[in-house]
């Protein structure tokens, strides 16, 4: 008997073919059923029939057929796919309960073969597990481009069937009474470069061509592949190269433009474009982004830099220090009335003047000793 748990009322026709497949009934039996009574989603099946005396409008309509009359397990198995159907409809029109995500929620399994052959069909390609989107996140992408909407996940987010199946983290909260309630949570994934980066990106290339293999119409009336497998994979590749080649690498600049890419693009889906026309536009906004050279990002950058501080002219060397009179006695003037260069002895330079330029310094013999190899404060110590 078809169960509500496994009709995904998403689909184009709200789940109807699950719902008449999963009660059994045969091909040539639906067939004319559903084309005498212009049936095409599950609601019409549902709704068609009045809730006061089901079993006898289940009867009439089928019966209205004259290649199922008398036969019982026909009816019989139109009434459970009815009866599974009603639930189905039902669980759809309620809210999700407090404190879950409906986005998170597994698909149905049927619906999540017929996906998944339907995406092996059209692209003949099978995805690495290490490559392969989550089931968890193969559903959230699923349903929210049926319900035309997109979340930017982050790429830690961004998990493979490969890392879902990993160990999760074990965390406890204490209550009162001593009560200890123990829980499993998903861990992000670690990305420490472009590259790692980069296989995240790869990974939801996967989920949105899984997830965005139907067509719709675009608000330009043209019908589309919601998103094609080669759109998203370029998608990722391309980020990928303008990263190494304008980016120098850098996983914060990746980041960056990848959030900002996909933020537009979540914009055009909402607005009624398809995913493959969004990101197609969301790339020509963010073509100059996407070309700006690296500002050598580190991992300083979240933080605020400090105002240079204003350069102070550097301050005149000093001169050397005059040799005291104390260590060597000097002679300002010789016979003839001619001084000796103060400027020249000291230190401080002269330019040229008519003074003489040799050592002051007063020999033993009591005369200067005029030597023009060094002034006073090279002469030789005594």
């Amino acid at each position: 008997m078809a169960t509500a748990a496994r009709i995904d009322v998403l689909q184009e026709d709200r789940g109807l073919a699950t719902c008449l497949a999963a009660a059994n009934l045969l091909p040539e039996w639906t067939e004319p059923f559903l084309r005498q009574h212009g049936i095409e989603t599950l609601e019409d099946y549902v709704f068609l029939i009045p809730k006061e005396g089901a079993e006898h409008g289940i009867k009439d309509l089928v019966e209205a057929i004259p290649a199922l009359k008398n036969k019982p397990i026909v009816l019989a198995r139109f009434r459970a796919a009815y009866e599974a159907g009603m639930q189905a409809v039902k669980q759809a029109s309620q809210l999700p309960a407090k404190g879950t995500n409906e986005l998170d929620e597994l698909l149905p399994e049927s619906t999540m073969a017929t996906l998944s052959k339907d995406f092996r069909n059209r692209y003949n390609t099978e995805v690495d597990a290490a490559l392969e989107p989550s089931d968890t996140l193969r559903s959230r992408v699923y349903r929210e481009f049926k319900k035309q909407t997109m979340t930017v996940i982050e790429a830690r987010r961004i998990k493979s069937v490969l890392e879902q199946a990993g160990p999760r983290l074990q965390e406890s909260v204490a209550l009162p009474g001593g009560i200890k309630l123990e829980f499993d949570k998903d861990s992000p994934v670690d990305i420490t470069s472009a590259v790692q980066y980069y296989w995240s990106l790869r990974t939801l290339a996967y989920a949105w061509a899984w997830a965005g293999n139907f067509r719709a119409k675009d608000p330009d009336g043209e019908e589309r592949l919601f998103i094609s497998i080669s759109e998203a994979t370029h998608y990722a590749d391309e980020a990928l190269r303008s990263c190494m080649e304008f980016g120098g690498g850098s996983l914060l600049w990746l980041n960056r433009n990848d959030l900002l890419t996909r933020g537009k693009m979540a914009s055009g889906i909402r607005r009624g474009w398809t995913a493959g026309k969004a990101l197609k536009d969301a790339l020509q906004q963010t073509h100059l982004e996407w070309r700006a050279p690296s500002m050598q990002l580190t991992p300083d950058t979240n933080k605020l830099k400090r105002p240079a501080e204003p350069t102070v002219p550097p301050a005149e060397p000093k001169r050397p220090r005059q040799v005291k009179a104390d260590k060597f006695q000097t002679i300002s003037m010789v016979k003839g009335g001619r001084r000796l260069c103060k400027k020249y002895n000291d230190g401080r330079g002269c330019s040229g003047c008519d003074d003489i330029h040799g050592c002051d310094v007063k020999l033993a013999s009591g005369k200067p000793c005029l030597s023009t190899k060094h002034n006073r404060l090279a002469h030789p110590a005594e």
